[in-house]
Parts: C-alpha cells; structure tokens; sequence
C-alpha cells in the first residue's frame, strides 16, 4: 500500500500514513461474513443460523514516525462520534479507491518510545469503490456504462424532464424498472439503487410509482436500454457510479 488517509468528517480531521509507515494489512483482500439467524417462512418458531456476506472486517498495523502532534490528530480522527470514517488508500498497482468504516478498536499504547499501533475496522459495505465518481449523461435510447472493477456496483440514476413515463433495461442482465411520472422540463427524478429509494427534485418520495428492479452494474459493460414517454429536448438519462471491487 502506498497511502492511507482516515477523515473523521464531521469535523473534517484528515490522518495519513505513508509506504514507509504502513506494516501488516489483514483483511483487505477478502470480505468478511456475519452470522445470521432467520426465521423460516411457514414454519411456526422455527429460525436456522447462516452465513452471509455483510460487512468487512479489517485493520492496519502501522508506526507513525512523528511526534505527538500527530498522535493528536490520529487519536482525534478515530474517536466515535457517531459518524462514519472516509477511509482513501493507493494500492501498489495506483488503484485509488475508498470505503466507510467504522473503528472498532485502537490500541496505540502512551510512550515517549515508538512501537506500532494496530486499528481495527469494519465496513458496512464490504466493497471497495474507486475515489472517482463516474456520471455519464445521454439521451440515447442505448448506452454502454463500464464497470471496471470486479464486484457489481448500485449507480444512481437521475432520469431529467420532461416526460409521462420511463423504463430503463440493462441489457447485460435482463433487469429492469418503470416510473409512471410526470416530470416536467428542469424537474428530474433520482433513483438509488443502493439505497433503494425513488425521489423527486424536492426531495419526496414516489416509489409507489416504481415497479421493477433496483438493479446494479456487473463488472465490465453494461448495454442500458433507454424508453422515455413524452419526452423533450432535455430528457436524458445520467448513471451515476463508482467502480467497485472486492479486495486489493
């Protein structure tokens, strides 16, 4: 790893380590699993325990060769507050990539005498995302959006007015969605397939107009087919995204 940076940000207090200050990583290169019990449907008090990808638990080893200025700040940066960490790192092959992370633990012992220090982290998203958000706007009633990471990625789709109506297919899958709206010219209307949810401009709520799938994009091309009903000179279809991969 060349760089690693952890943002507390709600106050926007940045810590950095360096090639020459990072020591042993585990768990970067694969997501952890979460036990679970369900209850099974149609089966009175019945429940089972399974295993399912939910989150990534992992940690960094490191020294930090400075003073204790930048003990401060690195005890300020992973103190819970109640926010989530923005974790940023180069890996060796200068993938920029980020994730959200909770600490979960710091032990950093107070010593005039250097030793390492260990941070244990889990994301509640066990992907890793690219640090550059990707937004590609057209009109064209085909388009082909890359995923060039190796882990499917939820985009946000921002469908602008005007139109009645709109179905969006991602050719590649099979999946696809409709929104019976009517959005006029300057409106728009935004759909987070991670999150799930259907929005308007003012920020309310319309999935009882949704029917369909909050699908992602798989790794590589993705062939976007693109239906608009009453549609003007602005309609357009922007996918916004990053690259998503599931360990360095």
């Amino acid at each position: 790893m060349k760089t690693i940076t952890i943002t507390e940000t709600s106050e926007n207090i940045t810590f950095t380590l360096d090639e020459n200050e990072i020591g042993t990583l585990e768990g970067w290169e694969y997501p952890s699993v979460r036990s679970v019990v369900e209850d099974i449907s149609g089966s009175k008090s019945s429940v089972y325990v399974t295993s399912k990808f939910g989150r990534r638990r992992f940690s960094i080893q490191a020294l930090v060769r400075h003073g204790l200025d930048d003990r401060r700040t690195m005890l300020k940066a992973m103190r819970q507050t109640g926010f989530l960490k923005l974790l940023k790192f180069k890996t060796l092959d200068d993938l920029e990539l980020q994730a959200e992370v909770e600490i979960l633990n710091l032990i950093y012992p107070y010593t005039k005498v250097q030793k390492p220090f260990l941070i244990e982290m889990v994301a509640p998203d066990w992907r890793f995302y690219s640090q550059t958000l990707v937004n590609t706007d057209s009109a064209d009633t085909e388009q082909t959006i890359s995923n060039s990471g190796n882990e499917k990625t939820y985009p946000v789709f921002k469908i602008n007015g005007p139109f009645t109506s709109v179905s969006v297919t991602n050719l590649t899958t099979g999946e696809d969605f409709t929104l019976a709206e009517t959005i006029l010219d300057g409106e728009y209307i935004e759909i987070d397939c991670f999150n799930r949810t259907v929005k308007d401009d003012d920020g309310n709520s319309v999935i009882g107009n949704f029917t369909g799938d909050f699908f992602g994009l798989v790794s590589g091309n993705n062939l976007l087919q693109f239906n608009p009903t009453g549609s003007g000179g602005n309609t357009s279809l922007e996918t916004i995204y990053r690259h998503a991969y599931n360990g360095i």
